[in-house]
C-alpha cells in the first residue's frame, strides 16, 4: 500500500508537471539540440530537414578565417571591457550617493529604473533622434566645441563608441538597483567606527563600502558580461552593423548568417562559440562561490 500511494502521489505530480516539462523540452530541449546537429552541417531551413547535410567541424574551422566573425567577435569584446566596468563604477557611485545623502530616495531610484524598463527598441529610436545631426546631444556638444561634429552613426570612428554610450545609460538602472540593495545590508555600525577613526567620506567607501558588496559586485560582473554578448536591438534598428564592420557584434552576425544568407549551420556554429564563452563565465562564477570567494 505505501509503494502503491508513493506511485500514486509521483504520477499526480508529474501529471502537474507535465505541461511545463513539454514545453521545455519542445521549446528549449529540441531547439538546443537540433542547433547542435545543424553545428556540424550546411543546411537553408527553406528547403526543411532534409536539406541538412553534415560537413564535419568545417563551420567551426571556417570561422577562424571569416574577417566579419572575427571583427564581430573583436567588437564584443571591447563593448564588454568598456561597458561592464564603466556601467558598474556609474551605478554603485549613484547608489552610494542615493543611499547615504539623498533624500526622497524611492523617487530617485525609479527615475533611474525607468530606462531599464522601457523597451529596447523605444531606447533605440530615442537614441536614433539623440543622435541625429539636429538631435538633443549634438545641440549641447555645439554649444561647447563648435559647429563641427561627428556623424556619430555614420562614422566608423564614431558609431561604436555611441552604441558603447548608449548600452552603458540603459544598462545603470538595473545594477544600481543591485547595488542599491547590497549597500542597504552595510551595517551603520561600520560607517559609525570609521568616523571616529577619523575616516572621511572617500575612506569609507573605499574601506567599507567596496569591500562589503563585494559578493555583489561578482554576481553583476559575471551577469553583465554575459548579457554584453547579447547585445542585439540597438545594432539591428541604428547601424546594421555599419559602417563596414564598425558596429558588428556577434549575435546580430549570427542573425545576418541565418536569416538573411540562410546559412543555419554556420549561424549555429557561432551560437555555440557564444555559448562556450557564456559557459566559461558561469564556471567562473560557480568556482569562486563554491570557494566561498564571492
Amino acid at each position: 500500500m505505501k509503494r502503491l500511494r508513493k506511485v500514486k502521489s509521483t504520477f499526480v505530480a508529474y501529471t502537474f508537471l507535465a505541461p511545463s516539462l513539454i514545453g521545455l523540452a519542445i521549446f528549449t530541449l529540441f531547439p538546443v539540440l537540433l542547433s547542435l546537429v545543424t553545428s556540424f552541417s550546411t543546411w537553408n531551413f527553406t528547403a526543411g530537414l532534409s536539406g541538412i547535410q553534415f560537413t564535419g567541424i568545417k563551420n567551426f574551422t571556417a570561422l577562424f578565417g571569416d574577417q566579419w566573425f572575427l571583427a564581430s567577435l573583436k567588437n564584443n569584446l571591447i563593448y564588454t571591457v568598456v561597458t561592464v566596468p564603466v556601467t558598474m563604477a556609474i551605478a554603485l557611485i549613484l547608489a552610494t550617493v542615493v543611499e547615504q545623502y539623498v533624500y526622497g530616495k524611492n523617487f530617485i531610484r525609479l527615475l533611474i529604473f525607468i530606462p531599464n524598463i522601457i523597451s529596447g527598441v523605444v531606447v533605440s529610436y530615442i537614441w536614433r533622434v539623440l543622435l541625429s545631426n539636429q538631435g538633443a546631444l549634438n545641440t549641447f556638444i555645439s554649444w561647447i566645441f563648435g559647429p563641427d561634429l561627428p556623424q556619430w552613426l555614420g562614422d566608423p570612428h564614431w558609431a561604436f563608441p555611441a552604441i558603447m554610450l548608449m548600452g552603458i545609460w540603459s544598462g545603470i538602472g538595473y545594477v544600481f538597483i543591485l547595488y542599491m540593495a547590497g549597500l542597504q545590508n552595510i551595517s551603520e555600525s561600520l560607517y559609525e567606527a570609521a568616523k571616529l577613526d577619523g575616516a572621511g567620506g572617500w575612506k569609507q567607501f573605499i574601506h567599507i563600502t567596496i569591500p562589503m558588496i563585494r559578493p555583489v559586485s561578482f554576481f553583476i560582473l559575471i551577469t553583465q558580461m554575459i548579457f554584453s554578448f547579447r547585445v542585439f536591438t540597438q545594432i539591428q534598428i541604428l547601424t546594421h552593423g555599419g559602417p563596414g564592420t564598425s558596429t558588428s557584434v556577434l549575435a546580430y552576425y549570427i542573425y545576418v548568417t541565418a536569416f538573411q544568407y540562410y546559412k543555419m549551420g554556420y549561424a549555429a556554429a557561432m551560437t555555440w562559440v557564444v555559448f562556450i564563452i557564456i559557459m566559461i563565465f558561469t564556471l567562473i562564477q560557480w568556482r569562486y562561490q563554491n570557494r566561498g570567494d564571492a
